[in-house]
């Protein structure tokens, strides 16, 4: 198409403020004897009298989630932090048809770059307009479907 960084008239980075959460953070480590720990905890119980304190530690050690569902929780984070990180390096390069302009947007449909070939100054400014247009409607389709992917993807971790 004639495209060049020399071409580029305008390019946005990525803000550095902008940070991802780091869900690495939730993610939660067993100790070895977590299920002996759990078994001394109920056979403690039931020395306890029967108030409402024993039916709240009760209720606590009911709710406790097993080994093999804080591992799947922890996939689960693992599979949403890369998730993330894809979401927020996915770019889509639309362009027009005769070379006069291409944009690249971000996920969120935001402009990272704006494009223009050497013929952009012979174009006018409705045909400069039109370009910048049909890129924006390439850019745009390649998001729309990407998107759909990524939704699949996030349903398939979190249901």
């Amino acid at each position: 198409m004639g495209f060049s960084r020399k071409d580029a008239m305008a390019t946005q980075e990525p803000d550095p403020e902008r940070r991802l959460p780091d869900l690495g953070a939730a993610r939660t480590e067993l100790p070895d004897d977590f299920e002996d720990r759990l078994a001394e905890g109920r056979e403690a119980l039931e020395f306890w009298p029967r108030d409402a304190m024993y039916e709240n530690d009760k209720a606590v050690l009911d709710m406790t989630p097993s080994r093999a569902e804080v591992e799947a929780a922890n996939r689960d984070l693992e599979a949403a932090q890369e998730l993330l990180e894809e979401m927020q390096r996915a770019r889509y390069e639309g362009a027009d048809p005769e070379g006069v302009a291409a944009l690249t947007i971000d996920l969120s449909g935001s402009v990272v770059s704006l494009d223009f070939g050497v013929d952009a100054g012979r174009a006018g400014n409705h045909g400069l307009s039109t370009a910048i247009t049909a890129a924006w409607g390439s850019a745009t389709r390649l998001r729309a479907e990407d998107a759909e992917r990524l939704n699949r993807a996030a349903r398939e971790i979190w249901g």
